[in-house]
């Protein structure tokens, strides 16, 4: 943790990050907590760092904590419920909406990942920076590079164009020589 806090104070929000991230796997407690919250926060990753001041606001102070202890602790808990409403609104959210005629086969991924349908056309959580966005199915495919800022809030739609029957693809592979030349 000492190892850490220099890190941090440095500007290595990396280094600070797999320090914390090694001092709260072997002692689970609201300081560490906290201060992985701010290294993620700092780099970027909104997301990771709500969800990390959330795991500290649900955390107690035990018994066997001594008196100097205590009080950091419950600072901590204090100020990480403070610092996630600060962040909240910080964190973009992307509405993907799909148009045109949509096969059943269709599956949308979101920086590789795949996007369950329930939040397709509902607003979703994403850090703020480039994403990219992909759309595949009834023998086609789309993609699109978007980039959302901290606070905003965007409409993405993306349109599908089917096929049109009779121009598939031709196989790719070897190609059979002529009967009537010789090789």
């Amino acid at each position: 943790g000492v190892e850490a806090i220099k890190l941090y104070k440095a500007g290595d929000m990396r280094g600070a990050l797999d320090r914390f991230t090694r001092a709260h796997q072997l002692i689970d407690l609201p300081t560490s907590g906290i201060w992985r919250a701010r290294c993620l926060a700092q780099l970027g990753r909104l997301i990771e760092a709500s969800e990390q001041y959330l795991v500290v606001t649900r955390m107690t102070v035990g018994a066997d904590v001594g008196d100097d202890n205590r009080v950091k602790h419950e600072k901590a808990l204090a100020d990480a419920h403070k610092e996630r409403a600060l962040i909240e609104p910080r964190i973009p959210k992307v509405k993907i909406l799909l148009t045109g005629k949509l096969p059943p086969d269709v599956t949308v991924q979101l920086d590789g990942k795949d996007v369950p349908a329930a939040l397709l056309g509902v607003f979703q959580p994403v850090n703020p920076g480039e994403h990219k966005l992909s759309v595949r199915g009834g023998g086609t495919s789309t993609a699109k590079t978007f980039r959302a800022a901290e606070g905003s809030k965007l409409d993405i739609p993306v349109e599908l164009v089917a096929r049109p029957a009779g121009r598939e693809r031709p196989p790719v592979g070897p190609v059979a020589p002529d009967a009537g030349t010789s090789s």
